[in-house]
């Protein structure tokens, strides 16, 4: 077997339609979003899966549809596949690939939404209704008001993997629940498109059997904290 993908679940718009460009049909692992929520925990799944395909498949290459996300890749071996990622900080990198303006994007106060993180357990909509649900309304208030404070917007990414016009009613009532502006922005699935393409430019990270994932693998990135994810 030549490749396997592991894959977040949040973000199964974008990767199933990114496979169908790239007309690829490896086998694919999704791992649970939620896992995001503790980088810790993320990281043993994602090398718990690893180990499992090293001992039951042993592929050539293990696709991670994942960046650096808040260290959750780093340290990852396998001892049979090369561990093929892309270089990025996290899913709105992904998403953001290639647009000239992606360091203003993310510095502008923007908190990002896709299909994917709208429809998530953990939403910041979600986290609203059981807060308000536990804590009553004014003190969700001042919770909200702190979560959101470096925000000025939501920010409705339009990856072409889903008829954003659906989203929208739904992206505009969390606006308004949170006291938030809505907007748009063009968003781009290539860099996926890419990964199962097999198209491992300087874009992507190649680490070879029994080496690990490490910071240097990201060295030309940023990686202060990531703003605007939902997970």
């Amino acid at each position: 077997m030549r490749n396997i993908i592991l894959a977040c679940e949040i973000l199964e718009d974008e990767i199933r339609k990114a496979r169908s460009a790239a007309e690829n049909q490896d086998p694919i692992i999704w791992i649970d979003s939620s896992l995001h929520m503790f980088p810790q925990k993320l990281h043993d799944k994602l090398q718990e899966e690893i180990d499992r395909i090293d001992r039951e498949q042993a592929p050539e290459n293990i696709l991670l549809s994942f960046g650096y996300c808040g260290n959750s890749v780093v340290g990852l071996k396998s001892s049979t596949a090369n561990l093929i990622f892309p270089q990025a900080n996290d899913c709105i990198d992904l998403f953001l690939y290639k647009n000239k303006d992606k360091i203003t994007i993310r510095s502008s106060g923007c908190y990002f939404l896709t299909r994917g993180w709208l429809k998530s357990q953990y939403s910041i909509v979600n986290e609203y209704d059981r807060y308000l649900e536990r804590y009553g309304q004014k003190k969700t208030d001042r919770i909200m008001d702190v979560m959101l404070a470096h925000y000025k917007c939501f920010t409705l990414l339009d990856t072409g993997a889903y008829p954003v016009e659906d989203c929208t009613p739904i992206a505009l009532e969390s606006a308004r629940k949170l006291n938030m502006q809505l907007c748009m922005k063009q968003g781009s699935i290539q860099h996926l498109i890419k990964l199962f393409s097999e198209d491992w430019d300087e874009d992507f990270c190649i680490v070879p059997p029994g080496s690990q994932v490490t910071l240097d693998h990201f060295s030309e990135l940023s990686l202060s904290p990531a703003q605007g994810q939902i997970l």
